[in-house]
């Protein structure tokens, strides 16, 4: 009867041990190999998960979704265990999470939203962003948050990558492809993305905005856009606007583009003040830049406004060293 007894209970416990052993080759393999491609019908997942006690849900610190090819792709973190005494962040609230991978920094912004070991937030990206390049290439990343930070390796990651973007219908050397060099038309291909770096240093462009900021407000506008949302097109604009990480209640910026004038013109908002620049007078300004440049107006005072000489991304050598590297009317330039 003993023996029975004994070989009933091993019976019975034999499921409950092939669990656990299960359990524990996908604890290994996560720990082995973090970086995951799946697929479901058109659908592709890219997951970074290396946690060994988190059960079937795991760790899943990155995870990035895209429905097909051609299709706008989703990313999501889970956010960084919090430093002591942070505060904790409110569900539904916006904050910025930055990658810094190597020299490369990427900030995002979205909604805190719920997980089942902690809170993550979404955003949506391109599956040719600049971001899956700099992990392609890199080694490590550094995740930070407002309420912590945390390290993530890159380790293996090259391949789960490079498939995951093939099924989203990217080509194979197509990721961050090169701004276009030909017609202000060509810029119109930026609407709806979030290659703002791309953008700003294309080399028109960027012979436009030097011959109209000095080098100390040039670094000023690419740190206040710093985190932005998807570049906007508003016939015939093309319009970038964002904040400086962790301080865009304060610190802001826009750039607007006339796709048919080429027409550049920058604004620059910091504590209050707000410094508009542009090549034509005042009353020509564009809708989105004078919309943009009023939301921070207070009791009444008008926003500064500059006209300056360079405005336009025409190809066009870059100011002389006769003139310093300032353009003829952009008098006053510093912010």
């Amino acid at each position: 009867m003993r023996i029975v007894l004994v070989l009933g209970l091993l019976l019975a416990s034999w499921p409950l041990v092939l669990s656990e052993a299960a359990g524990q080759q996908a604890r290994r393999s996560r720990a082995a190999q973090p970086w995951t491609l799946s697929r479901g019908g058109d659908s592709a997942t890219l997951v970074f998960d290396d946690c060994d006690n988190c059960g079937n849900h795991g760790n899943q610190l990155v995870v990035a979704t895209c429905l097909g090819p051609g299709r706008q792709a989703d990313l999501s973190f889970l956010l960084p265990p919090p430093r002591r005494g942070a505060q904790p962040l409110q569900i539904g609230s916006r904050i910025e999470v930055s990658l810094q991978i190597g020299a490369e920094r990427f900030a995002f912004r979205g909604a805190v939203d719920s997980h089942p070991i902690g809170e993550q937030i979404g955003t949506p990206i391109a599956p040719d962003h600049a971001v899956f390049t700099a992990m392609i290439q890199g080694a490590s990343m550094r995740m930070s948050a407002p309420n912590g930070a945390q390290d993530v390796t890159l380790r293996g990651a090259a391949g789960p990558i490079r498939a995951w973007q093939a099924a989203c219908g990217v080509a194979p050397g197509a990721a961050a492809p090169p701004p276009p060099s030909g017609g202000l038309a060509g810029y119109a291909r930026y609407a709806g993305g979030y290659e703002v770096t791309a953008f700003l240093r294309d080399p028109p462009i960027a012979r436009a905005l030097s011959g109209m900021l000095d080098a100390a407000s040039l670094r000023r506008l690419r740190d206040n856009l710093g985190v932005h949302e998807p570049i906007a097109l508003e016939s015939p604009m093309l319009v970038i606007q964002g904040g400086k990480p962790r301080m865009a209640d304060v610190e802001n910026a826009m750039v607007t583009l006339n796709l048919e004038t080429g027409a550049l013109e920058i604004g620059l908002h910091s504590h209050g003040r707000v410094v508009v620049r542009g090549p034509e007078p005042r009353a020509a300004l564009s809708a989105p830049m004078t919309r943009w440049a009023a939301s921070f107006q207070r009791g009444g005072r008008p926003f500064d406004y500059i006209q300056v000489g360079q405005g336009q991304p025409a190809a066009q050598p870059p100011p002389s060293p006769a003139s310093g590297g300032k353009t003829p009317g952009a008098a006053n330039p510093r912010w």
